[in-house]
């Protein structure tokens, strides 16, 4: 089942990378604005055609928007990991991997 809620997360973030505002963006797919912000905020959940003109418009995959969704995810997510740690300090990457060490010990006991 579509988590409607992460979906719109998504699309939001995808869009904010785009620098597009919801007002371009929505002009761009010929929707209403107010559709868009329902979308992002989890209230609606796109038709497929609807979903796969929101993919094209923003350059990412159904699949990434639908990660949660899907069971072979795992790829996108560690891409979605990584995208996010991209630039970060030497110092930084450290403590983090340290933190996820600690968490996957929790996880594996």
């Amino acid at each position: 089942m579509v988590n409607a809620d992460r979906l719109g997360k998504r699309i939001k973030e995808a869009r904010q990378e785009k620098h597009l505002t919801g007002e371009q963006l929505a002009e761009k797919l010929s929707i209403s604005l107010g559709f868009l912000r329902e979308l992002e905020r989890g209230g609606k959940k796109p038709s497929l055609d609807t979903l796969i003109i929101i993919a094209n418009e923003l350059e990412v995959s159904a699949d990434e928007l639908l990660c949660d969704s899907v069971n072979k995810a795992q790829p996108i997510v560690l891409g979605n990991i990584a995208k996010k740690l991209e630039g970060l300090s030497t110092e930084k990457l450290l403590f983090i991997e340290k933190m996820i060490d600690s968490m996957v010990d929790a996880f594996v006991k």
